[in-house]
């Protein structure tokens, strides 16, 4: 288009090719989306906030958080995201820069993955490079099933301090399901405050701790 033009064309090449009849659509529900409207975040429900309804929402792209909202849905029985996708994160809470950004929260939605796709590599949530967030009331659920609608890893912790898992429940994982990690001298610091974990039955780790932890507090930790 030409800017200042009563009328224009856009023209749009999709990374695929497709067939037949299709529509453009947001890939993540109006998540991502959402995101990007915000810009800085506070505590638990007191600094801009997204707002996913009830429902189910599939999401067929990655959600990236590099500016730390607080992103909360209805409840774990009443909002869902369905990972459409195998490959890679569902939500990165963070980004690539060492603990550049502080706040943020993460709380009252349930992931599932969308029944046929085989979820094969990433996080359900992964923070990174974050202080003082929250993950709070979420639920990572999979299917008892071998290979029907898994979840593979669940929740990652890279380079990121004060960071409070409070009422997380994890079922049904075949990889990981809260793993840590540092790089370059840096530290994972935080508390667990209920985890339950049920793995599935090609599990991996249902905890994996490495790199520098200096301190990480567990209480009420449940492993089956």
């Amino acid at each position: 288009c030409t800017s200042g033009l009563a009328t224009g064309t856009v023209i749009f090449t999709p990374a695929n090719n497709h067939s037949g009849a299709w529509t453009i659509a947001s890939a993540t529900a109006g998540i991502q989306e959402a995101i990007r409207t915000v810009t800085v975040g506070g505590t638990l429900g007191n600094g801009p906030r997204v707002s996913m309804p009830l429902g189910d929402h599939i999401i067929r792209g990655p959600i990236t958080a590099d500016n730390y909202p607080d992103i909360g849905g209805a409840g774990t029985n009443s909002t869902a995201l369905l990972k459409g996708f195998a490959v890679g994160n569902l939500i990165t809470y963070g980004d690539a820069a060492p603990l550049s950004g502080i706040g943020g929260n993460l709380h009252d939605f349930q992931i599932r993955v969308l029944p046929g796709i085989t979820d094969a590599s990433g996080f359900a949530i992964s923070i990174q490079n974050r202080y003082n967030v929250t993950v709070q009331n979420v639920t990572v659920y999979g299917d008892p099933n071998p290979g029907i609608g898994q979840i593979h890893n669940a929740i990652e912790l890279f380079n990121s301090l004060t960071v409070s898992i409070l009422n997380v429940k994890v079922y049904w994982i075949t990889g990981t399901g809260l793993y840590t990690r540092t790089t370059g001298g840096n530290q994972v610091t935080g508390r667990v405050q209920t985890l339950e974990i049920t793995s599935g039955s090609s599990v991996n780790f249902l905890m994996y701790f490495t790199g520098n932890i200096v301190a990480f507090n567990v209480n009420g930790l449940q492993l089956q």
